[in-house]
C-alpha cells in the first residue's frame, strides 16, 4: 500500500469514526464540552495570567461569560435534536411514499410453462401444402410460457429470456425471445405467452423449462427483473403445470436500487 493509499484509508477511518461519534455519541460530547468550557471559563483569569498580565477577571464577568456559552450549548444541542428529527420525518414520508408505490407498481408473475403438442391437423394442412416437408417428433411440439402482470400499473417489457435444461436442473440452453413475439405494454391484469418450437435436445433427452427472465419497467422507467425457475423435484411430472409460487416454482422480482 502506498502512502496516497494510506493516507486515504486514515482519512476513510477518521470520518466513519467522527460521524460514529456524532451520530451515536453526540450528547455525551455536547455535554463534555459545555463542563471543559465552564472549568475553563471559571479557571479563566488564572489560564490566561500564566501568558499574559491581566487584570482580575470579576465574578459578574465570568456569569456572563458562562450564560453565553452555556446558550450556545443550547442552541448546538436543538440544532442537531431538530436535523434528526427532520431527517426521521424525511424517512418516514419517503417509506410511505415508496410503500403507496410498491402497491401499485406493475408485477409480472408467471402462470405455466409447459410443453404442448401442435394440432394434428395443423401437421396435416402443412403437409398437405409441402408433401416434401418432414415433421420429426420434436417437430411435432412447442415450448408455452404464459405469465401476466398482476400488478396495478403498467408494464413495459423489454426483454425476456428462456433457460432450458436438462432433468438435473442444470441450464443447458438460453433462448432470447424476438421482441415481435411478445407485447411491448402489458397492463394490469392482461396475459401474454410466447412460443417456442422446435423442442430442444440434447442428445435423444428433451431439454424442459428451467428458468424465465423478464425485464421490464414502470411509467416512470423504474428498471424491474422478474426471474422464476423450477425448483428441482426428484419425483415430479415434467408435464406438470408452474402455477404462482408452489412446490415446483421459485419467483422473484429484483427490484431497482432507488426503491429498496
Amino acid at each position: 500500500m502506498n502512502k496516497k493509499e494510506s493516507r486515504k484509508s486514515w482519512n476513510t477511518k477518521i470520518s466513519k469514526y467522527s460521524s460514529f461519534l456524532w451520530k451515536k455519541k453526540y450528547r455525551a460530547i455536547i455535554f463534555r464540552i459545555w463542563i471543559i468550557g465552564l472549568i475553563l471559563i471559571i479557571f479563566s483569569d488564572y489560564i490566561i495570567r500564566t501568558v499574559v498580565s491581566i487584570e482580575n477577571i470579576t465574578f459578574g464577568e465570568k456569569i456572563n461569560s458562562i450564560f453565553i456559552f452555556s446558550t450556545g450549548i443550547i442552541v448546538l444541542w436543538y440544532t442537531r435534536e431538530t436535523f434528526d428529527i427532520k431527517n426521521i420525518q424525511n424517512k418516514q414520508i419517503k417509506e410511505v411514499r415508496k410503500d403507496r408505490y410498491l402497491s401499485k407498481m406493475p408485477m409480472i408473475r408467471m402462470l405455466k410453462a409447459s410443453i404442448e403438442p401442435i394440432p394434428e391437423e395443423q401437421i396435416v394442412w402443412a403437409q398437405k401444402q409441402r408433401p416434401d416437408l418432414i415433421f420429426k417428433d420434436e417437430d411435432k411440439s412447442f415450448y408455452k410460457i404464459i405469465f401476466k402482470n398482476i400488478g396495478q400499473d403498467w408494464a413495459f417489457i423489454e426483454s425476456i429470456t428462456i433457460g432450458l435444461g436438462n432433468t438435473l436442473g442444470i441450464i443447458e440452453k438460453k433462448i432470447e425471445s424476438d421482441s415481435c413475439s411478445f407485447k411491448k405494454t402489458l397492463y394490469s391484469g392482461e396475459e401474454d405467452f410466447i412460443v417456442y418450437r422446435p423442442i430442444c435436445k440434447k442428445g435423444n433427452l428433451i431439454l424442459y423449462f428451467r428458468h424465465l427472465e423478464i425485464v421490464f419497467r414502470d411509467r416512470y422507467n423504474h428498471k424491474f427483473i422478474y426471474e422464476a425457475k423450477e425448483a428441482y423435484k426428484p419425483n415430479a411430472p415434467q408435464s406438470l403445470p408452474l402455477l404462482g409460487i408452489t412446490d415446483h416454482i421459485e419467483d422473484k422480482i429484483i427490484y431497482p436500487k432507488e426503491l429498496c
